[in-house]
């Protein structure tokens, strides 16, 4: 909790200027090589929760939105209604989690279709999740190059599947 809050402080500059109450999820990540002052922690390095911003940008927690674990570092999210997906870069997955007023879920997740998935956008329309990976399986033997996986969403929900 520690993590996502020392994260989230980093966000105030970019939601203090959102107009009305507004619910935020954020990742916990890593350690970066800059943050000095950062301790290692396996466990809450993958957690993804939930932060409320008021009118006024006071952060909060919201109650019964207990962080969950994705299952991974989550280095990238994306949100669309009552899903939150991440780019789980330390596992070579992507995560879906689901939220609504009784808190949040892991709900699903898949192969990120390479390795080291770090970017992830969801299509206008919302049917398709297209996920960057820093390394892909260019053959059989070979993994130097980078990757485009592209998923459709399984059943309307916050699962994946290769498109």
């Amino acid at each position: 909790m520690a993590r996502i809050a020392a994260r989230t402080k980093q966000l105030i500059a970019v939601v203090v200027g959102v107009a009305g109450a507004e619910r935020f999820y954020v990742g916990s990540g890593g350690c970066d090589v800059l943050d000095h002052g950062c301790k290692d922690d396996p466990k809450s390095e993958r957690l993804i929760g939930a932060v409320h911003v008021g009118n006024n940008g006071v952060l909060s927690w919201p109650a019964g939105f207990e962080p969950v674990d994705a299952g991974g570092v989550p280095s990238w999210l994306v949100t669309d209604g009552a899903c939150t997906w991440a780019a789980l870069h330390d596992t070579d997955m992507v995560a879906g989690v689901r939220h609504d007023d009784r808190g949040l879920a892991l709900e699903a997740s898949a192969p990120s279709g390479g390795k080291t998935p770090l970017y992830m956008e969801l299509s206008p329309d919302g049917s398709h999740m297209f996920v960057a990976n820093y390394d892909a399986p260019d053959d059989a033997t070979n993994s130097s190059g980078a990757s485009v996986a592209v998923f459709s969403r399984r059943g309307g929900g916050c699962g994946l599947e290769f498109a």
